[in-house]
C-alpha cells in the first residue's frame, strides 16, 4: 500500500470536520464534542501559526484525500510528539492505509523533524490501533485508568511510545 503525505490545506477542512465528527462517535478520539466551523477555524489558526503541531493529509494512489496524520503537542526541547491518525471513510479502513500513513509519518518525524520520542494514547476498545502501533514497534508504557468517558462509562487508555533508534532498526 502506497500513500503520500501532503500539507493540510484550508479547502480540506470541511471534509476533515465530517470525518472527525463521525470518528468521535466511535469513541476513538479524546474530544467529547462535535467540531463546528468556528472551532475548526480556531484549530486551523493554531496549527498554522504555532509550531506545536504538524498535520498532513493522507493521499491514496489516485491522489484522493483519505485521512489525516499528525505530530501534535511537539516538545522541541525534549524532541517528543504525539501521533494523531485517522482514516476517514469506513470503506478505506482495514486496507493498510493506516499502516502506510503511520509509517510515512514516523519516517518523517524521526528522520526529517528529528524527534527522539513519538508517543500515542489509544483507548482500550480500539483494538485495531493497538495492533497497528504494536506492529510498527511501539512499546507499551502503561495504562491510564478511567481516562476516557464513552457510551456512559469510563474506559482505560493505553500509552505507547517509539524512540528514534528503535525506528531506525525497524526500517
Amino acid at each position: 500500500m502506497i500513500v503520500r503525505l501532503d500539507a493540510v490545506g484550508y479547502n480540506d477542512l470541511p471534509q476533515l470536520r465530517v470525518w472527525r465528527n463521525t470518528i468521535m462517535e466511535d469513541g476513538n478520539v479524546r474530544q467529547w464534542n462535535y467540531l463546528n466551523e468556528l472551532d475548526q477555524e480556531d484549530w486551523w489558526s493554531e496549527i498554522t501559526r504555532q509550531k506545536k503541531h504538524i498535520m498532513m493529509k493522507v493521499l491514496d494512489e489516485d491522489e484522493l484525500i483519505i485521512g489525516v496524520v499528525g505530530l501534535c503537542y511537539i516538545d522541541w526541547v525534549r524532541r517528543s510528539g504525539e501521533v494523531s491518525i485517522y482514516i476517514g471513510e469506513l470503506s478505506n479502513r482495514g486496507k493498510g492505509y493506516g499502516k502506510a500513513a503511520l509509517t510515512a509519518l514516523l519516517d518523517y518525524g524521526f528522520k526529517t523533524v528529528n524527534l527522539y520520542r513519538i508517543w500515542g494514547e489509544i483507548f482500550v476498545h480500539n483494538a485495531a490501533n493497538i495492533k497497528l502501533f504494536e506492529s510498527l514497534g511501539f512499546q507499551y508504557e502503561g495504562t491510564k485508568r478511567a481516562a476516557h468517558f464513552f457510551n456512559g462509562q469510563y474506559v482505560d487508555s493505553r500509552m505507547y511510545s517509539l524512540l528514534q533508534h528503535e525506528w531506525v532498526k525497524n526500517v
